[in-house]
């Protein structure tokens, strides 16, 4: 005999917890039901902070130079890097966005001292944001600070008005 139903609960922050349930007849006769795989963790901890990031870099750094984070290119590798040496937590990830919305997955480097996304950039002025998550969907604040804002430039200038009087060569 198979039984469906549901029921709003509120569970117990913890590891190694249980749901249980009983069947109740009219009589008020009690019988337990056997759950099987009714265990749960609630984790409500955010993951591990960063050290203090230091830069965040582009490899298509377009503008007048190849730190100021002003490019015409919106497909990017993002480079995040730490001040000091960083132990990732087994089931945490370091997620970037350009837009606070969509989240990418960043790859911890073997020195590590920085993380890699690939990153489409927003047109215009915008903002890179990170964050570490674990694997229950908690999430750090922004870990960015400063020196995050970016400018993606893809309209070409306006030669139309243009005025050359000389030409020397």
């Amino acid at each position: 005999m198979s039984y469906t139903t549901s029921a709003k609960l509120t569970l117990q922050a913890g590891a190694n917890q249980q749901i249980q349930a009983r069947v109740i007849d009219l009589a008020g006769n009690v019988t337990p039901v056997n759950l099987s795989d009714a265990g749960y963790i609630l984790d409500t901890t955010a993951p591990t902070a960063l050290p203090t990031l230091s830069t965040v870099s582009f490899s298509h750094d377009t503008g007048l130079s190849t730190s100021d984070r002003v490019t015409n290119l919106a497909a990017q590798t993002v480079t995040v890097s730490l001040s000091e040496a960083f132990t990732q937590t087994a089931g945490e990830t370091l997620q970037v966005s350009a837009d606070g919305t969509t989240w990418v997955d960043a790859t911890l480097a073997e020195n590590n001292l920085s993380y890699t996304a690939s990153l489409t950039l927003v047109a215009g002025d915008g903002t890179i944001r990170a964050r570490m998550i674990d694997v229950a969907g908690n999430t750090t604040a922004n870990i960015l600070t400063s020196g995050n804002t970016y400018t993606l430039d893809t309209t070409a200038p306006n030669a139309s008005n243009a005025n050359v009087s000389s030409i020397s060569f």
